[in-house]
């Protein structure tokens, strides 16, 4: 076949939209047939494992149980008689698709053109599993809003606690040397070593009011020994002046931890009991 056929043939192709097969000397043109045989698809109830419809470019929902065995029905009602040729033009913008596993170890894909479902070059009519899908899509972007919104309601919340937890650690850094004296005082007479006090750690307490002329900080703490060890719960109420001067208006015990056996010989006077 020289060239010139080649080239009629492959004219005649275009404004035909036909399949051409060269045989030899033969040129053999077959009309286009659909060919998504939705009889061999697996559509009695349970054959769909998983069906997820995907539309624009990053968006995804899988179907629920419900929602499969529904989309079942749906298929089910397709016959041969109802597909036809799709001639075009292709779907744009990340058209709908909807990707369904079927038993056993099957995957298809089909694409939402209008009112239509393409599959292989070949369409059907089908404007109820639009609409089926459009109510899927809407209840998804009615979660995403509530999340949204719940997020914008909640966010403020987070950030003032965190912003309360910035102003726990400022105040308990501020004070720590005025804290750490006054364990130290309360007991010297109690303890061999003096418990330390981290404002860094947790189970501190902090309180404070504001006046016009100064500042109450009550802090309520757990001083420690060795490993971290408990000795006792202690409160102490500080005056902050405007000027910046600290001083003790109470210092109060609230109550003793038990140390351990190897520990109990910090305690003054527990040899000799």
């Amino acid at each position: 076949m020289n060239r010139w056929a080649v080239l009629l043939l492959f004219m005649f192709v275009l404004l035909n939209g036909n399949e051409a097969v060269v045989a030899s000397d033969k040129i053999i043109v077959s009309s286009l047939r659909p060919n998504v045989e939705w009889g061999s698809f697996n559509l009695s109830p349970g054959g769909i494992e998983t069906a997820e419809i995907k539309w624009s470019c990053c968006n995804k929902i899988l179907l629920t149980k419900d929602e499969v065995n529904k989309l079942t029905i749906f298929l089910s009602k397709v016959t041969q008689s109802d597909v036809t040729i799709f001639t075009g033009p292709a779907p744009k913008g990340g058209p709908t698709r909807l990707e369904l596993s079927i038993k056993p170890n099957q995957r298809f894909s089909l694409v939402f053109n209008g009112d239509y479902l393409l599959y292989r070059g070949s369409q059907v009519y089908f404007p109820e599993l639009r609409e089926f899908t459009n109510k899927i899509k809407k209840r998804v972007q009615s979660d995403r809003e509530q999340t949204n919104l719940y997020a914008s309601l909640v966010a403020p919340v987070t950030r003032s606690h965190e912003y309360e937890e910035h102003h726990k650690r400022l105040v308990l850094t501020l004070l720590a040397p005025n804290i750490q004296n006054q364990i130290n005082q309360f007991y010297k007479d109690r303890l061999t070593t003096s418990p330390q006090f981290a404002p860094f750690l947790g189970g501190t307490e902090l309180n404070v009011l504001y006046y016009s002329s100064h500042m109450e900080v009550n802090v309520t703490l757990t001083p420690y020994v060795g490993p971290h060890l408990d000795v006792g719960m202690d409160s102490i109420k500080f005056h902050v002046d405007n000027a910046g001067k600290v001083t003790v208006a109470e210092y109060k015990h609230v109550k003793d931890y038990e140390l351990p056996p190897n520990y109990k010989s910090l305690i003054l006077g527990e040899e000799e009991r």
